[in-house]
């Protein structure tokens, strides 16, 4: 798998496009980096994608973020703590768990004070 380096420019327009689509805090992936192999966006701490893995057989080195240009349910969890998103009730969400299709419509979505995932149209 031949990934690149997302640079500080596409970074920040790519922070700036979640920004607008789902209301997530400026600055998410402000900590880690992020690599693409074009179609798949991974966050992996700084230190991490310095290491010599030469040797090791890996699947993956860090976390799927996005698939596409779509944020991953681990991203969600992950990064989107900050973002506007709307509260199901119990039913809701144990229907998105399960999921079944619960019929809301919208952005980001969570229980408990939590983003659970991207509801999609």
């Amino acid at each position: 798998m031949r990934c690149k380096i997302l640079n500080t420019r596409k970074k920040k327009r790519l922070e700036s496009e979640l920004t607008r689509r789902y209301s997530t805090p400026s600055g998410i992936f402000s900590s880690v980096d992020l690599f693409t192999d074009g179609q798949r966006t991974w966050a992996a701490s700084k230190n991490l994608i310095n290491e010599d893995f030469e040797g090791f057989h890996l699947h993956s080195i860090g976390m799927l973020v996005l698939r596409g240009d779509v944020p991953t349910i681990a991203c969600v969890q992950a990064f989107f703590k900050g973002a506007k998103f709307d509260d199901l009730t119990e039913e809701e969400a144990s229907k998105a768990i399960k999921g079944e299709r619960s019929g809301i419509r919208g952005g980001v979505f969570g229980y408990g004070g939590y983003p659970l995932d991207i509801v999609r149209f």
